[in-house]
């Protein structure tokens, strides 16, 4: 698949556990680029729409999934990029960290 279409695919399972565990985040991608901020009932354009409790509710996930060995952008306005370095298997166990963090946090 290219890599377009395994960041669509990788952010729909994220969105997904998301919802699962009703954390407060949405994932965003352009081509290989995703985003994981705040949920928002419309798209974000500005700054002015990162909702309330974004950098506090990121730092969680972060640190949920450092110690899960998941290294993300420490800080929540920063972007990820998909990699033909990720592999299925990896992105199956990155996703597998995500849910283990998630249950972990209370959101």
């Amino acid at each position: 698949a290219t890599l377009k279409t395994r960041t669509q695919l990788f952010s729909k399972a994220l969105k997904e556990l998301f919802e699962e565990f009703k954390a407060p985040f949405n994932v965003t991608t352009y081509e290989s680029l995703l985003w994981i901020h705040g949920k928002t009932q419309h798209p974000i354009r500005h700054l002015g729409q990162i909702p309330t409790g974004h950098k506090e509710n990121f730092a969680k996930l972060f640190h949920a999934l450092l110690a899960e060995g998941v290294y993300l952008a420490p800080s929540g306005y920063e972007v990820g990029f998909m990699s033909l370095a990720h592999t299925d298997e990896i992105l199956k166990d990155t996703l597998h960290c995500y849910k283990k963090a998630l249950h972990q946090l209370a959101f």
